[in-house]
């Protein structure tokens, strides 16, 4: 019954092991005291990891608790580039 008032509404789940366009996709997340600091210790990491533009998915941001939490950051990556692909 769950299953299909989900599916009425849009919603799906995704393992994405199991599906074909997310086989060359990553994560990488930064977790720090503070933004300034994950945010810093996140672009050392593109850097580091030379990622190109058309690399990059996402990134999202967010706490781990609600009231001063240490900052997350996450960035979704193809972890496959093309050759002529743009530096960041």
């Amino acid at each position: 019954m769950q299953r299909e008032w989900d599916q009425a509404q849009g919603l799906r789940s995704m393992t994405p092991a199991s599906d074909v366009a997310l086989q060359h996709t990553a994560v990488h997340i930064e977790v720090a005291a503070n933004f300034q600091l994950a945010c810093a210790a996140l672009q050392a990491w593109i850097v580091a990891k030379d990622l190109k533009q058309e690399q990059l998915v996402g990134i999202s941001a967010m706490e781990t608790v609600t009231d001063d939490g240490e900052a997350v950051l996450s960035v979704i990556y193809r972890t496959q580039h093309e050759v002529a692909a743009t530096s960041l």
